[in-house]
């Protein structure tokens, strides 16, 4: 058994193999002549979330290390080491009984692994910026990811670069000296249904298992022992914090709150407070209305891997400032709870095709008081069009057409990689809705980009929801679990009663940050968009169509249109600039 990483590559993952030569000479450094054992750790990050039950299966006591509990189970199953780890674990192992170096993409890929080949050589990394220096030349950037960023979704192959790839989540990569072989060991996919008495079985289902993965995620140790939680109004984040302190009851927890009281329609600190109150909770307020998308003079900051950047990055870098100030250093979210347990997925259409009717006049009939819509609008949205995308997907569908000002000459590739419709599945349309939210990448991209931006402030990230055996739980649910009346994340509710106080599992209607976002990107911060907007390097290159942009940016300031994409434009202009 060995350190997760050889001593003199603390800060990171780099191997350069010439596959010509064996061992190579990072390796031998690595395996240095007092190394006699076939299997090594050269490097892991992340987390193992059932690390008790493997060590109670495989009779490990609690003193050894990921990597020592790595090196066993490779040597007790080989490759199907990655089928037994959950959580964000990636790893790089060297296997000497197979010569080969085995590199493990966690199931979401949110601890990103790159890598480059050339002839007979590799560069494997989890900073793209060192395949960038090790070619030593300029750099291309990735078209068809380029114009699946602009419409919002993650890259194709993995990266924003021609000719540099990630490991696919789910996926282990073999490099060995006859070549490359990867081999996919989990992929979410569909799941039998779920089938329960009542709601209060349902219920009681997802609370065991919720608390199961909670506990795994709570960190074994930590230098400071303190742990933070982003606490907002909602269900998502005041669930895991009442699953964290019903499975650790004197857990040394403090919740971190957004409170926006220049924002009323953004302020959720009236519900967060309720919810630290009813827990214990020690609660640090954070004035999020401060911290508006482009405040700051250098207003996005790209990292050379992604064009990617949140536009609520700059009240997240002041949280995760304020946490490690509280000498925190290990953060929970609710990130996921809309994939899993919410989103647009309606449960009338499953209704009407079961034969439920009655049940499907009681809810239209609930949601009606509630709603700004009306009926034959909750009709054509809410029953027709789920089953339209169901069972007959190549239909015009105008989210599938490419934006306006969209470069014509990628309008093609457009088609290519996003416009497709995907194949029909013979399931019901509700739950294939959400079978279709949880396979979407936007999820890993997101949690991946806030665990690196964390990790600079000494933070790692805990997001429970993410969890596979959370993923495949809900998968496993009708609709009705999830959706009754216009009531979104039911099972959740039912869940958490008794755990949260009642006006937050109560509430209807979900309070969002978008104020925000409009503070910035209308009220106050025109001139930055529009510096960004004019003398584009994207349209230079192709990628975007100047003049319709600006069009498209005028519609927005006056109220006509709310297209939102056009924030990923400017993020690709400030990638651009930076780093071409």
């Amino acid at each position: 058994m060995t350190s997760p990483a050889p001593p003199d590559r603390p800060d990171g993952l780099f191997i350069d193999w010439d596959r010509s030569s064996h061992p190579s000479p990072v390796l031998a450094h690595a395996l240095r002549p007092s190394n006699a054992a076939p299997i090594w750790c050269l490097w892991h990050t992340g987390f193992i979330s059932n690390r008790h039950d493997l060590l109670r299966s495989t009779g490990l006591p609690e003193s050894v290390s990921d990597a020592e509990l790595l090196i066993h189970l490779q040597g007790q199953l080989g490759p199907r080491t990655a089928e037994q780890i959950a959580g964000t674990l990636a790893w790089v192992l060297w296997d000497g009984r197979e010569g080969a170096l085995l590199v493990v993409q966690d199931r979401i890929g949110a601890h990103p692994l790159y890598y480059e080949v050339r002839s007979d050589r590799i560069v494997l990394t989890d900073q793209i910026e060192r395949t960038l220096t090790w070619s030593g030349g300029q750099r291309t950037p990735n078209a068809a990811s380029v114009v699946r960023h602009l419409h919002g979704q993650p890259p194709s192959g993995g990266t924003y670069y021609e000719g540099v790839r990630a490991v696919e989540p789910g996926h282990l990569l073999a490099v060995k000296t006859a070549g490359l072989e990867t081999t996919r060991y989990w992929r979410l996919d569909a799941q039998p249904l779920l089938e329960c008495p009542s709601d209060e079985v349902y219920a009681e289902e997802l609370r065991r298992r919720l608390f199961e993965v909670v506990g795994g995620h709570l960190p074994r140790k930590s230098p400071t022992g303190h742990a933070g939680i982003t606490l907002s109004g909602g269900l998502d984040s005041t669930s895991i914090a009442a699953a964290i302190k019903a499975v650790k009851p004197d857990a040394d927890l403090t919740a971190f709150t957004w409170v926006m009281p220049e924002l009323p329609t953004a302020d959720e600190g009236r519900y967060a407070t309720a919810v630290a109150q009813q827990l214990a909770l020690p609660s640090v307020a954070i004035r999020a209305d401060q911290f508006w998308p482009l405040h700051t003079d250098d207003p996005i900051r790209t990292l050379p891997a992604t064009p990617y950047f949140f536009y609520f990055n700059d009240a997240w870098d002041a949280t995760y400032q304020v946490m490690q100030s509280k000498g925190v250093s290990a953060a929970f979210t609710g990130s996921g709870g809309d994939h899993l347990f919410g989103g647009n997925v309606f449960a009338y259409a499953d209704l009407l095709l079961t034969g439920r009717w009655k049940e499907l006049a009681r809810q239209i009939g609930a949601h009606l008081p509630h709603s700004r819509l009306t009926l034959v609008q909750i009709i054509l949205r809410m029953i027709l069009s789920p089953i339209q995308l169901a069972y007959l997907p190549a239909l015009r569908n105008p989210s599938r057409a490419p934006l306006p000002w969209l470069g014509s000459r990628f309008r093609d590739l457009y088609q290519e990689e996003c416009g497709r419709a995907e194949a029909p599945r013979l399931m019901l349309p509700g739950r294939l809705q959400r079978f279709r939210l949880l396979r979407l990448r936007h999820l890993a991209q997101s949690v991946g980009d806030r665990i690196a931006r964390a990790a600079k402030y000494g933070l790692e990230m805990r997001d429970p929801f993410i969890d596979h055996r959370l993923l495949e739980f809900a998968l496993r649910l009708p609709t009705t679990q999830t959706f009754d009346a216009a009531l979104r994340k039911v099972i959740l509710r039912n869940a958490m009663r008794g755990y949260l106080p009642d006006e937050v599992l109560n509430m209807r209607n979900k309070i969002t940050p978008e104020g925000l976002f409009h503070r910035g990107f209308v009220e106050r911060e025109q001139g930055k968009v529009w510096e960004l907007l004019t003398g584009m390097r994207a349209a230079e290159l192709g990628y975007v169509d100047e003049a319709r942009l600006h069009d498209a940016y005028r519609s927005y300031l006056a109220g006509q249109r709310q297209d939102t994409q056009i924030w990923h434009a400017l993020t690709l202009e400030d990638w651009l600039r930076r780093y071409f």
